[in-house]
């Protein structure tokens, strides 16, 4: 029976595995030929020549450091990253093709993604092998971004978190987190949940972490000024895609005679006071609802998983779907997956509806009718406010630790009271 069930499991495994090597060779062909993507660009969202042009752009850049020059500063670069990204140059990946590092990149990312999402049965297989042709996640692909490699890193720390039994062993996850955020912001906010959700002296660690990441930004914090200069939307207020519905609304205004007493208002200030108001309210009546998420029982994984991707998405408010970081969702899938077939009613639903929320986001297209845009914009904003009523439903048993000795706990109980049924009882 063992050895039937790896088999099954190797072949779900195995169909997006290879749906999604084959895409990214597709897309190797097309990086390496001009002719081949003219032909095949309409099939991309927002596609640009070369193919890998984020990376392309990256390994251009760590080259002119490897000369003993400081594309940040460079008004006419295009180089957006923190400046701590350039020592990468000492190892000499600039010298690598960017269509071979991008094919290797998108290997690594379909591997990760199947890994982390772990189909059980045919139709998850089937989905998960879908999930490389969504929009958002093709144009990840096909720009290579950084953010599919600090997707592989989290999905990792997540999984050393979810091992953490000790708390020096607590330290690899957060190493790993604060190595990405200094690479890139938002992994920030998976410092602030596992701080947020830890208890005691393994609290401690998050919080160390987290302040020596905060005293790194405070060193370079002129790094910051430079970015955001070549990249407005990737300032405190928020990232790409964070302000995207207010500031088509700042647009609607400004054509409008109508509406000139509205002309001056900072549209990013509104967006994020609104974003408080609501994740608020959203995280009080998932508070109030934690009695009945604490009675369900999942793997320490899927919970790390979750708290690691719903930080990400939820911290760095990533409300378009042309965000490259909406990949990070995926790492919530597991957890609403197992909890989409709870006992608990409100639990159920909770995780149904979130994961219709984040199919939505994930199918729509990047461009199109305004009223294409409001749908998404809808589902991307119940999504978020769902998965922070999430954390706050589950923050008094999600320490992924607790989880495990609660769940030895749970089937010791059960046993028990097993034991002391009836005979006729037991049997049925």
């Amino acid at each position: 029976m063992r050895h039937r069930t790896s088999q099954r499991w190797s072949v779900y495994l195995a169909l997006p595995l290879v749906f999604g090597t084959v895409l990214s060779l597709i897309l190797f062909e097309l990086a390496r030929d001009r002719a081949e993507w003219e032909l095949w660009k309409d099939y991309l969202p927002l596609g640009q020549w070369p193919v890998y042009g984020d990376l392309a752009v990256t390994l251009e850049h760590l080259s002119e450091a490897a000369r003993g020059g400081d594309p940040l500063s460079d008004p006419n670069s295009e180089f957006a990253y923190p400046r701590a990204l350039l020592v990468w140059h000492h190892l000499g990946i600039q010298h690598i093709p960017a269509t071979w590092l991008g094919l290797l990149q998108s290997i690594l990312a379909v591997g990760g993604i199947v890994f982390v999402i772990r189909p059980r049965n045919l139709w998850q297989s089937i989905a998960t092998a879908l999930l490389f042709v969504t929009p958002p996640l093709l144009l990840g692909f096909e720009r290579a971004n950084l953010d599919f490699l600090l997707f592989l890193l989290c999905a990792g720390c997540a999984l050393a978190w979810a091992r953490a039994q000790t708390i020096p062993g607590l330290t690899v996850p957060v190493a790993g987190l604060v190595l990405g955020a200094v690479a890139k912001l938002h992994p920030v906010f998976a410092l602030v949940a596992g701080a947020f959700v830890e208890q005691g002296k393994r609290r401690l660690i998050w919080l160390l972490g987290l302040g020596l990441l905060l005293i790194f930004w405070a060193y370079t914090w002129s790094d910051f000024g430079l970015i955001s200069k070549k990249v407005p939307t990737a300032s405190l207020w928020g990232s790409w895609g964070g302000i995207t519905f207010f500031e088509r609304v700042g647009r609607f205004v400004d054509r409008r005679e109508a509406y000139s007493w509205l002309w001056n208002t900072r549209w990013e200030l509104v967006a994020v006071l609104t974003y408080a108001v609501t994740g608020g309210l959203a995280f009080a009546a998932g508070n109030m609802r934690s009695r009945r998420f604490n009675s369900t029982v999942v793997e320490p994984r899927d919970y790390a998983y979750y708290w690691i991707g719903a930080a990400i998405c939820c911290g760095s408010f990533a409300g378009a779907n042309y965000a490259y970081r909406w990949i990070f969702l995926l790492l919530t899938i597991p957890l609403l997956g197992r909890l989409a077939s709870s006992d608990v009613r409100a639990v159920a639903l909770w995780s149904r509806v979130t994961l219709i929320a984040i199919v939505v986001s994930l199918v729509a297209p990047l461009q199109g009718h305004p009223g294409v845009f409001l749908v998404t914009q809808f589902a991307n904003w119940t999504c978020i406010h769902l998965l922070i009523a999430g954390c706050a439903a589950m923050r008094i048993s999600a320490n992924p630790f607790l989880r495990s000795r609660r769940k030895i706990s749970v089937r010791i109980h059960e046993g028990m009271r097993r034991e002391r049924m009836p005979e006729t009882a037991r049997r049925s």
